[in-house]
């Protein structure tokens, strides 16, 4: 399900339910999910989410996870996203990881959020014990400088730098750069 192409993805599900009589495992179902995500279609993404775990009594892995919550974020959804990350904590116990969060705070990135983006970050950090890596910490401080916040985007390249010990990238850099001219 690599480009998207749902009713291939359909077509060969349904030959390996019928033809075969192999039982679906969650593999085969995330890469179902994964096809809808691909095309943003995340009323689909639910609909195949409840057939894994309601219809075949499967249990979402952590690439379920990640694909669902990816969906919602790239949809611009920043509300099914967070969501769905605590939903999947809550209901199936899934701990949620590094590329979740980040796709969430992402997310909330190009609203632009910076409350709902810092957050979460503080929430990686602070009480998931994850640690926000650059691409994380390059969309929140390129969200500080989209909502014109110059102040914002330095106080947490400081935080990148001395308290997380990442180094900045261009992206990093040129975000700050934009925060102050914008």
């Amino acid at each position: 399900a690599n480009i998207g192409d749902v009713e291939n993805t359909l077509k060969w599900l349904r030959i390996v339910r019928e033809e075969t009589k192999i039982q679906p495992n969650d593999v085969m179902m995330t890469a179902v999910i994964s096809a809808f995500a691909k095309t943003g279609n995340t009323a689909g993404v639910v609909e195949w989410f409840r057939v894994m775990t309601e219809d075949l009594k499967l249990q979402p892995n952590k690439y379920t996870a990640t694909t669902i919550v990816s969906a919602f974020a790239n949809a611009g959804d920043t509300v099914g996203a967070e969501s769905w990350l605590l939903k999947l904590e809550k209901e199936y116990g899934r701990k949620p990881q590094l590329f979740e969060v980040s796709a969430l705070v992402h997310a909330y990135a190009l609203v632009p959020d910076v409350e709902k983006a810092s957050q979460w970050v503080m929430k990686m950090r602070d009480d998931m014990q994850l640690q926000p890596d650059v691409g994380t910490m390059n969309a929140l401080i390129n969200a500080y400088a989209r909502a014109g916040d110059p102040e914002g985007a330095v106080r947490w390249l400081g935080v990148m730098r001395k308290e997380m010990g990442l180094s900045p990238d261009q992206l990093t850099m040129g975000s700050v750069i934009n925060a102050f001219a914008q």
